[in-house]
């Protein structure tokens, strides 16, 4: 029973990475704007690496905005909006430092996943 289910949430993550893949190819196609050789580079580019690319741009992006400018952001607001509204505020702020703590750690299992083949 424990093999069945483990089979079925590797097929259904499986699944959920061929789509993540796909979205990013897209939007890689849609940034050459038909630059012929840049898209022959982009067929010829590894998932693992595209994938890998792209988490850590996220986790760049993401990161000074969740852990710098969002709690600033909120202190300031702080003195206008009552307290139970901030608490709310906040709560969500810290969901979106730990979402940034994760895709964080994927980018260093992923990099350190590919250094080892």
């Amino acid at each position: 029973m424990f093999q069945s289910s483990c089979t079925y949430l590797k097929s259904d993550l499986t699944q959920y990475k061929s789509q993540l893949l796909s979205f990013i190819r897209r939007q890689e196609a849609l940034k050459l704007k038909g630059d012929v050789e840049k898209l022959s580079e982009l067929a010829e580019t590894p998932d693992d690496f595209l994938l890998k690319k792209w988490v850590w741009t996220v986790c760049l992006l993401a990161g000074p905005g969740a852990f710098v400018v969002m709690p600033l952001l909120l202190c300031v607001l702080g003195i206008f909006i009552p307290a139970p509204v901030m608490d709310v505020f906040w709560f969500i702020t810290k969901l979106g430092m730990a979402l940034v703590l994760v895709m964080f750690s994927l980018a260093v299992f992923f990099t350190l996943r590919s250094s080892r083949e």
